[in-house]
C-alpha cells in the first residue's frame, strides 16, 4: 500500500475538519439549505475514504463510503434531477463495490472468492452504478463524463466475470461462457472509451483508460492459455506509450505493468531470454504499490495456476520484477554446467 505521507495526513485532517463543519451546518439548517449540507457531508466522507483506500485500510474506506452512498441515496431522492448529484450517487456504489471486492479478495481461499457475501455485494453496487449512470444518461446523452462512467462500469463487471472465469476453469462449459461475459464486459468499454478519444483525440484520461481495457482484453488471454496472443496484445499497447514523466506515478506504473506483462508471457512460452530483458526494463522503472481496484489478471506465486485475480491491493510490481529476473537467471545457473557458459535453459517454466 502507498505509505502515509505529510500531504495525505494533512488532507486527511482537513477533510474531517470538513465533515465535523458541514455536519454541524447540516443541522442548523432549514429544509432548503439540508441537501446542500447533506450533499457536503457525503463529499467529505468520500475523499476521506478515499485517503483510506490509498493507505490499504479497506474497512476505514468502506466505512466511509457507506455513510457516502447513504448520504447520496437521501440526496439524490429530494432533487432526482439534479446530474451533479447523480453523478456523486453513481460514484458511491463504484466505491462500496470495490471495497467489498478488496474484501472478497482477502477472505482467503481464491477458489470460492465468487461465492462470498462480499463477491455478492460488489456484483450488485456495480449493477447499482451501471443502473445509476445510465438513468442519468437520458436527462444529458451528451455528458462525456457519464460515458466514460458507465464504460468504467462495464469494466468493473467484466473484472468480476473475469474472476469467475478463472475459478471455473475445471468446467470448460461454465469457463467459456464467463470468459465470453467478460470479454463482452470489456468490448462494451472499448467502444464507449474509443469514440471519446475519437471525440477528444487529446485527453490523457480516455488514452489511459483505452491502455486498460485493452491490457484487460489480453489479460483473458492470458486466462485461456493463449500467451502469444495475449503477448502481442500487450506489446501493441507499450508501442504507444511515450516515455513517462518520473514524477507522473500513474503513468510510470502503465508502462511498468505492461513491460511486467509481456515478460509474464513470454516465460509462459518459454522464451526465458526476451523474459529476462522485460522484467530487467521493470526492474529500473520506480513507481509506488498503490491500492488500485483497476488491476487485472496477475500471476499466481505457487501451485500449478499460471494466473489468478487480484482485487484491491496490488503486489510491489518492481519487487515481483527484480524476482522474476533473478529466478531466470537462477534457472540458467543450474541448467548450465559449471564449465560452460552458453546462457540460457531450454524449455518453459512455470511462472513464478
Amino acid at each position: 500500500m502507498r505509505a502515509a505521507t505529510a500531504s495525505n495526513v494533512d488532507a486527511l485532517f482537513a477533510y474531517e475538519k470538513l465533515l465535523d463543519l458541514a455536519e454541524k451546518r447540516r443541522n442548523l439548517s432549514d429544509n432548503r439549505e439540508t441537501a446542500y449540507w447533506d450533499w457536503k457531508t457525503a463529499v467529505a466522507h468520500e475523499n476521506i475514504g478515499d485517503i483510506h483506500r490509498l493507505r490499504g485500510d479497506v474497512s476505514k474506506a468502506l466505512s466511509h463510503y457507506a455513510e457516502f452512498e447513504n448520504t447520496m441515496d437521501r440526496v439524490v431522492s429530494l432533487d432526482p434531477y439534479n446530474i451533479l448529484w447523480e453523478r456523486s450517487g453513481a460514484l458511491s456504489h463504484e466505491r462500496v463495490g470495490d471495497m467489498h471486492r478488496a474484501l472478497a479478495e482477502a477472505a482467503g481461499d481464491l477458489a470460492q472468492v465468487s461465492k462470498t457475501d462480499e463477491f455478492i455485494r460488489a456484483e450488485e453496487e456495480y449493477q447499482y452504478f451501471l443502473n445509476t449512470v445510465e438513468a442519468t444518461q437520458v436527462r444529458d446523452t451528451k455528458n462525456a463524463d457519464l460515458h466514460r462512467l458507465k464504460a468504467q462500469a462495464f469494466e468493473r463487471k467484466g473484472d468480476l466475470l473475469a474472476f469467475q472465469a478463472f475459478e471455473g476453469r475445471e468446467a470448460p462449459f461454465l469457463f467459456g461462457r464467463k470468459v465470453a461475459e467478460a470479454r463482452q464486459q470489456y468490448e462494451r468499454e472499448q467502444e464507449i472509451v474509443s469514440r471519446l478519444l475519437k471525440e477528444q483525440p487529446n485527453n490523457g484520461d480516455f488514452e489511459r483508460d483505452l491502455l486498460i481495457v485493452n491490457e484487460k482484453l489480453g489479460d483473458l488471454l492470458i486466462v485461456e492459455g493463449k500467451f502469444a496472443e495475449a503477448r502481442k496484445v500487450y506489446q501493441d499497447i507499450e508501442k504507444k506509450l511515450v516515455s513517462p514523466d518520473p514524477n507522473d506515478l500513474d503513468r510510470v506504473r502503465d508502462a511498468q505493468l505492461i513491460h511486467e506483462r509481456i515478460a509474464d508471457a513470454y516465460w509462459q512460452e518459454g522464451n526465458q531470454a526476451d523474459a529476462m530483458r522485460e522484467f530487467d526494463i521493470c526492474a529500473k522503472m520506480k513507481s509506488e504499490v498503490l491500492f488500485d481496484p483497476r488491476t487485472g489478471l496477475l500471476y499466481d506465486q505457487g501451485g500449478d495456476s499460471a494466473v489468478r485475480k487480484r482485487f484491491g491491493e496490488r503486489s510491489d510490481v518492481r519487487a515481483y520484477c527484480v524476482k522474476g529476473f533473478s529466478q531466470i537467471a537462477s534457472l540458467e545457473r543450474r541448467a548450465v554446467p559449471a564449465d560452460t557458459c552458453t546462457g540460457r535453459a531450454d524449455g518453459p517454466r512455470r511462472c513464478r
